[in-house]
């Protein structure tokens, strides 16, 4: 079966020619996506607020090969992913805007001040690889910010005469993407495993199979941000507050999408046999003479064809040579010889095996009828035909015209046999080479 023939091999098949094919694709999961703190701590004599606008996308590029086989069975089309050629790369950054208030009374001071102190970006870059496809039984890909705090902001400042304010804020980032492949859409159907193969019906003179794969996208990404600061206030009068040490967490993003990578066109070259199919009948043949007829295969697909010829039913017939070879938009052909033994009707079937995934098998029905020779054509003493006297009784079939090859099945004496048969056979060879001119 089809089954064990991709995943085993032990089966024999016919391929096709191996597609590569390579997709990429740009994804904005985080396009201009922004998050305030708010004021922390929500109340005090010192607070910060923090503003953060994320901006950054991710890019996913692929590799894989398209493979087309079949046996008698039909045939089976698989997507493979290239081990290794999977790469995802991160591109984000976070800008940042920081704002400070202050609200005390100290002897005769009053503070009432609050102002965005600074501006900062922050910008993460990450690169991951993979095996192409990576669907869901491989689990995430996962790309993103390192672990660990960063350094924000540094800031020292006097707001008001006779204050300074220091603010020291690092960032504690969870920033991540993860990809996995959900499904690849054909034409033939779909695939969601890397183990999945489509099962197609051959279709008959077919010179190509196309296919129209879409690689549909799975995406996760998560954004948790906080930011924690120590802040110092500091009065001329009556010298520094005690360091605050607030934790600004920012609201938690999580964002799932699918998204198509662009369709990829694909073409697999198949061969095809065609050839006459009408039953070839060779008339009456003297017995111990030869009927021969040519007979011409040709394959108008973009695969090579290799057929095997051979004969199931009465051994009067035989086919030189047992093989046949005929490239793309081409042809060969075989001689097909009736030589019977003895008197009466023959029949038999002429056996094309071939890799035509449409016609795996074709059967040609042969005909022929063997009369015995005349009596009085015979010489007495030697028990010789005498060909001369009895060339008005031999029997000739006529064969179908082909290409303006005026061809017989014609009987030829038997002594002749040996002369007969390479002439027919470089006869054709000739045909063929002038028709693939």
């Amino acid at each position: 079966m089809l089954t064990a023939l991709l995943i085993s091999g032990i089966v024999h098949a016919d391929v096709s020619e191996t597609q590569h094919f390579q997709v990429e694709d740009t994804i904005n999961l985080w396009e201009y996506t922004t998050a305030d703190t708010g004021w922390w701590p929500a109340s005090g004599f010192a607070q910060v607020r923090f503003f953060v606008e994320a901006n950054g996308t991710t890019s996913v590029k692929m590799e894989g090969d398209s493979h087309l086989e079949w046996d008698d069975s039909g045939m089976a089309l698989q997507l493979v992913g290239e081990p290794g050629s999977g790469v995802i790369d991160l591109d984000v950054e976070l800008s940042f805007e920081m704002q400070v208030a202050l609200e005390f009374d100290v002897l005769t001071m009053s503070v009432d001040w609050s102002d965005t102190v600074k501006e900062e970006s922050v910008r993460f870059t990450d690169r991951q690889e993979f095996d192409s496809w990576n669907f869901s039984e491989d689990g995430w890909v996962t790309t993103g910010a390192p672990e660990g705090a960063i350094e924000v902001f540094r800031v020292g400042l006097s707001p008001v005469p006779g204050v300074d304010l220091n603010v020291l804020s690092h960032l504690e980032p969870t920033l991540n993407a993860k990809y996995q492949t959900a499904r690849i859409d054909t034409e033939h159907g779909s695939i969601a495993s890397a183990t999945e193969y489509l099962a197609i019906e051959p279709v008959a003179d077919q010179p190509a199979l196309p296919v129209t794969a879409t690689i549909l996208q799975s995406w996760q990404s998560e954004m948790i941000l906080e930011m924690r600061s120590g802040v110092e206030v500091c009065v001329d009068v009556i010298g520094c507050f005690d360091e605050l040490a607030i934790d600004s967490p920012f609201d938690t993003l999580v964002e799932s999408l699918e998204q198509p990578f662009e369709p990829v066109s694909l073409s697999h070259p198949l061969p095809v046999l065609n050839t006459e199919t009408d039953p070839i009948d060779f008339g009456d043949v003297l017995v111990g003479n030869a009927g021969v007829h040519e007979l011409y295969l040709d394959n108008p697909g973009q695969l090579t064809m290799l057929a095997d010829a051979s004969i199931d039913g009465d051994d009067a017939f035989r086919t030189f040579p047992d093989s046949v070879t005929a490239s793309p938009e081409s042809n060969d052909g075989i001689v097909i010889i009736y030589e019977p033994s003895i008197e009466g009707e023959h029949s038999a079937d002429l056996v094309f095996a071939s890799n035509d995934p449409a016609r795996p098998e074709l059967r040609i029905e042969l005909l022929g009828t063997a009369i015995p020779m005349p009596t009085d054509s015979i010489d007495t003493d030697t028990g010789v035909a005498d060909n001369a006297e009895s060339d008005d009784l031999e029997g000739e079939a006529e064969k179908p015209d082909k290409a303006g090859c005026p061809c017989a099945a014609s009987p030829a004496p038997n002594r002749l046999w040996s002369l007969l048969i390479p002439l027919s056979v470089l006869m054709l060879r000739r045909r063929y080479r002038s028709n693939s001119e």
